[in-house]
């Protein structure tokens, strides 16, 4: 039994006739990741940030994850710096290092940081970011209400909507700005999709794609906050006050999701009753405890259009700002500080140290690939200062987070070593993508980013529930992994370009036998090593056998490059 039968290939790629499946050396996973069924009115928080600071309560603290009395004492996980380096590389860029810089890193391991600091001059940085980001925004899903409602909208663009707030985080990463230019900005992105339709100036139909450009209304400066997508995403109506939009600020922004707040509900309102609920939320403790600071959030919203009978022009009318006197009766306000619009709720949310933390606590948790805990907290003070002395810029919070020993997979105190990543479905295009040109898109959008796409099949995070993405290997997962593989496989050994040669080398792709060369060469540009005489047998097996059972070679050595797509070695990183 060989390693690489244990990936048995399907019809369209190869037929692996009577090959037997088995796994030899199960790899470590992970444990499941909590998931939060709260729906997307406000849900998702991250674990709230370290310290309760001076500009408001940080919400709900975590438990912590406390290790059963009979757990195994913790370990550090066998990471060479090779190993480190491909992890660096594909969280940061979004692709395997190449055959130069493990050269490199192999002549002299000490290069391996300065290595790690050019990666964050890689364009590929800004996606990276983009990416994590996208599952704390929750703005990519296909489900956005058309301007105007009667026209039929199109995947593009319901993907430009959801891009529109990522775009801002990719200029802020390319230009190495500070994170506050993400709720400060006087501008937004738009391309063709968004000028025709939001209230968008400066636009240059001649050039096209995406542009940086301003709203036409005179709306406040607040960057993500003023952004007319976001109030599409996040909707309201006229019970609700603006209430939801103002908890999914307060969790994006601050990581304090007020329904994650323990709450014991009382039972004798009536909740047929508005006036019941209304004295409810405006004197009952237990209600005040939440309303009191989310209302007043909520109060600064209300110039920006809802959505009524499925309608939304994505405008803002600051002759509604007066609006609350007669819905939440709260004043516009963040925790105390009194303000007039959402300039206002941006620069009170700037002046405390809520916001910084928050997005440090987001990095590590998605650099760590875990839920941050009690342990974790000094590491994420650490890392705020940091950030802070970097003046707030990403670059300086992942060159923190990524010297950090757990992410270098050693045990620090009670935090446990980072052990084995799994591919996310965006990374795993992207890293596909660099190596074989294969992206796998309808109407022009990746698949993997797509919430009716592969993106949650894939093990990605839904755009409607959930806390973090899927950290364990499934069916589902497993099949997205192999399709991809089969798919991408299929494409760079039909084809010609310097893909292939990257891939294949010079060999003979017409040749019935696949030498041991071509082999080595192969799995090194995959896998990023050189394979073991056993593993090397063990693929010249695999393409003989599959050569055997009527396969022509080209499509013999797309088997062998598939198997090596879906290896563990390179989903697991």
């Amino acid at each position: 039994m060989n390693r690489f039968t244990l990936i048995c290939l399907t019809a369209g790629v190869a037929a692996c006739g009577n090959i037997e499946q088995s796994i030899d050396t199960p790899l470590p996973m992970a444990e499941p990741a909590s998931h939060s069924d709260s729906s997307d009115t406000g849900g998702d928080a991250l674990p709230s940030v370290p310290a309760p600071p001076a500009d408001g309560p940080s919400g709900t603290p975590p438990t912590g994850e406390e290790r059963p009395i009979d757990t195994p004492p913790m370990a550090d996980a066998t990471l060479t710096p090779a190993d480190l380096l491909v992890r660096a590389s594909v969280d940061v860029r979004g692709r395997r290092p190449s055959a130069e810089e493990l050269a490199q890193l192999t002549a002299d391991p000490s290069r391996l940081d300065g290595l790690i600091e050019t990666y964050l001059d890689d364009d590929g940085f800004a996606d990276s970011v983009a990416d994590l980001f996208a599952r704390t925004l929750r703005s990519r899903f296909e489900d956005y209400v058309s301007i105007p409602a009667e026209q039929d909208t199109s995947l593009g663009y319901q993907v430009a909507v959801a891009e529109e707030p990522l775009m801002l985080l990719r200029h802020i990463v390319r230009n190495d700005l500070s994170y506050n230019e993400f709720i400060s900005a006087d501008y937004t992105f738009a391309n063709e999709e968004l000028a025709a339709t939001f209230p968008i100036e400066g636009y240059d139909d001649d050039q096209g794609g995406w542009q940086r450009v301003r709203y036409a209304d005179n709306r406040p400066a607040a960057g993500y906050i003023s952004m007319g997508s976001t109030y599409m995403r996040y909707q309201s109506d006229e019970f609700n006050y603006n209430r939801g939009r103002a908890n999914a600020l307060s969790r994006i922004l601050v990581c304090d999701d007020f329904l994650k707040r323990p709450v014991d509900f009382p039972r004798d309102i009536d909740l047929s009753d508005e006036n019941a609920i209304a004295n409810a939320v405006s004197h009952n403790p237990v209600c005040t405890s939440c309303h009191d600071q989310l209302d007043p959030i909520a109060s600064f919203l209300f110039p920006f259009a809802e959505a009524e009978d499925g309608e939304y022009d994505a405008g803002f009318r600051s002759e509604y700002g007066s609006n609350w006197e007669d819905a939440t009766g709260k004043a516009p306000a963040y925790y105390g500080q009194a303000g007039n619009d959402v300039g206002d709720l941006a620069r009170s949310i700037l002046a405390g140290t809520r916001y910084g933390r928050c997005a440090v606590t987001r990095v590590y948790e998605g650099l760590l690939d875990r839920p941050a805990g009690i342990p974790d907290y000094p590491a994420i003070e650490r890392h705020f200062a940091a950030f802070e002395a970097g003046g707030r810029t990403f670059k300086a919070l992942y060159r923190s987070i990524m010297a950090d020993p757990v992410y270098r997979g050693s045990v620090d105190g009670e935090r446990a070593a980072l052990g084995a990543k799994m591919l996310s479905p965006e990374l795993l295009q992207r890293v596909v993508t660099d190596l074989t040109g294969f992206q796998a898109k309808v109407d022009g959008v990746d698949l993997l980013r797509l919430q009716d796409g592969l993106r949650v099949l894939g093990g990605g995070l839904s755009a409607y529930s959930g806390d973090y993405p899927s950290r364990t290997a499934n069916v589902t997962r497993a099949l997205v992994q192999a399709r991809i593989a089969e798919a991408a496989a299929t494409q760079v050994a039909l084809a010609d370009g310097p893909l292939v040669n990257r891939l294949f080398g010079d060999h003979d792709r017409g040749a019935d036998h696949f030498g041991q060369e071509g082999l080595e060469h192969l799995y090194r540009a995959v896998l990023n090593r050189a394979p073991t005489a056993e593993e090397l047998t063990e693929l010249s097996a695999l393409h003989d056998g599959l050569v055997e059972d009527g396969l022509d070679p080209e499509m013999a050595r797309a088997g062998v490059l598939s198997v090596l797509l879906r290896d563990p070695e390179f989903v697991i990183y």
